[in-house]
């Protein structure tokens, strides 16, 4: 018994001495930072059931964002629905909202769920993900898809219609989060009450002590900034306190042996455990008392920074690099069911280009399902010339007409032709039988994996879907229309091919600059589709050589 009790009073004082003197407030230096998101998150988020949605509620979502080093600087928020195969479209009700970060650099926006961009028949038919752009950025700096807490995703309700609701936006007061600066800040505290501390904690109203006097900040306020080093330095002198508990057992313990014992020897041995239990209580205050007379801080733990760290990121490739410093897009490569076909397509002689620039371009048009349509008159950019033409003609495709020229709508993500195709349609056909294939053909289309576009009849274009794409090298082909491309997967690759065969050799076999020119017609092009889409498809490739 006596050894067991001597073993817990020496390890008591071990631990009271290694908690005092190394859990302390440490010394750092970073570099200075730049304004960087840090987190961009729902609550709630991941996966809900098919009937957490419904019109008539809509559900509270809250969306959660902290960046670092940007206070006093205007960030853009969007939630965005990812659509299958792309474009990702905003929601209406957040779509680029603008935000002055505060000094905490933490923001709060809350909202009401709605179906914005669903697709009926999705799995599941909503699929929500946050975009944040920093300062003066026209692109995703950060996307929250695949993060923590970072999607929301559901079904709809019936149809999917209703919009999101924007109810309030919440700056959060604070110190400032400067993460990556020469003193940054990370506070640690506990999700729940400490009690029987005795320290006052307001904040943090208990049933069971409604005065709160005997509880633990949960959260740093300015009167209590550091709430778990308070925590940790109550339980110092808690350690310091059972030492003196169990010297004065050994002490009793001690005396009891000596006055009860006619042996000698046995006295011998109470007048030792007395010694040793004094000598132990002596060591543990000591080491207190010194360690509070060099420097009393030492004893006041508080954990709210975080020592020195330097992370160096090695790109996969230069063009990764320079991807991720202008674009931070989370965009990595992913082998299509396709990419066998691919290879062997891409090494015939008449094309004989590497395997990997049309797989990434397949993966970026339409992440290789075949049979796809792309309404170019449905997508919501200025830039793109048949867009422009439906805003301005005023006429739907069933006839449905609305005022012309409205240039508010060429943006609006909501506002789309609305012939025979919605829902589950919306990249395809409306009537695959017919010789237009139902299409509204005042406009523009792509076709298949790779995006082939066919214009109106008689423009000027060299693929008019009443005339076809002239091609070269297709046997029993002299041109393909849409219907070739969609009912054959081998048709459409191998009309990929020739027109990747002819940009890669136009452009001097320089990858980059043959997705700028299937962007811009240009080997140099730039502009927004471009500047963004060739370094990426760039990246794409660059992890297609690496893995395959």
């Amino acid at each position: 018994m006596k050894k067991l009790i001597s073993k817990i009073l020496i390890v008591l004082v071990i631990i009271s001495v290694f908690s005092s003197s190394i859990l302390i407030k440490p010394k750092i230096s970073l570099a200075t930072g730049v304004c960087s998101i840090q987190s961009a998150r729902f609550d709630p988020s991941g996966t809900k059931s098919g009937s957490w949605y419904t019109d008539a509620a809509h559900p509270d979502v809250t969306v959660d964002i902290v960046t670092a080093n940007c206070e006093g600087q205007t960030i853009q928020v969007s939630i965005t629905e990812l659509d299958f195969p792309s474009p990702d479209d905003d929601i209406s009700t957040l779509d680029n909202h603008s935000i002055v970060v505060p000094t905490s650099n933490h923001m709060i926006i809350h909202m009401k769920a709605g179906e914005d961009e669903c697709e009926v028949g999705g799995s599941p038919d909503c699929h929500y993900y946050l975009s944040v752009y920093l300062p003066g950025s026209s692109i995703n700096d950060y996307n929250s898809d695949n993060k923590y807490h970072g999607t929301l995703k559901y079904n709809c309700d019936t149809a999917c219609l209703d919009d999101w609701q924007f109810v309030s936006e919440e700056l959060v007061a604070g110190p400032a989060n400067t993460l990556g600066t020469s003193d940054p800040k990370i506070d640690y505290y506990p999700l729940a009450p400490l009690p029987e501390v005795g320290v006052e904690c307001a904040t943090n109203p208990d049933s069971n002590d409604p005065t709160n006097t005997n509880c633990v900040h949960t959260q740093p306020t300015d009167s209590n900034p550091c709430p778990f080093g308070d925590y940790l330095n109550a339980l110092i002198k808690v350690f310091i306190g059972l030492c003196a508990v169990l010297a004065m057992i050994m002490i009793v313990i001690g005396g009891i042996e000596y006055m009860t014992s006619e042996l000698i020897s046995s006295k011998e041995e109470g007048k030792k455990r007395i010694t040793g239990a004094l000598f132990g209580l002596i060591i543990a205050l000591s080491s207190y008392a010194l360690l509070n007379t060099i420097n009393p801080a030492v004893l006041q733990i508080c954990l709210n920074k975080l020592p020195e760290a330097t992370v160096t990121i090695v790109p996969a490739s230069a063009n990764e690099y320079k991807l991720a410093s202008t674009q931070a897009t989370d965009v990595k490569f992913k082998r299509t069911i396709w990419y066998e076909q691919i290879k062997t397509i891409s090494a015939l002689p008449e094309y004989n280009i590497p395997p990997c620039l049309l797989e990434a371009a397949i993966q970026r048009e339409s992440m290789g399902v075949a049979g796809l349509v792309g309404h170019d008159e449905n997508a919501p950019s200025p830039g793109i010339k048949s867009r422009r033409d439906f805003i301005a003609s005023g006429l739907k495709k069933d006839g449905t007409t609305f005022t012309p020229n409205d240039t508010a709508k060429i943006t609006d993500h909501t506002f789309r032709n609305n012939g025979n195709w919605s829902g589950n349609n919306i990249f395809s056909a409306p009537n695959p039988s017919a010789p237009d294939l139902g299409m509204d053909w005042r406009f523009s289309a792509s076709m298949g994996m790779f995006g082939v576009t066919f214009f109106p009849h008689g423009s000027t274009a060299g693929a008019n879907y009443d005339v076809g794409l002239p091609v070269t090298t297709i046997a029993g082909h002299t041109t393909v229309s849409p219907q070739d491309i969609l009912n054959s997967p081998n048709i459409d690759m191998r009309v990929a091919a020739e027109i990747m065969h002819n940009f890669y050799n136009s452009c001097g076999q320089d990858v980059e600059k043959t997705y700028r020119k299937y962007g811009s017609g240009s080997c140099n092009g730039s502009n927004a589709f471009t500047n963004k889409e060739a370094p990426l498809r760039k990246s794409l490739y660059d992890q297609c050589v690496a893995q395959l």
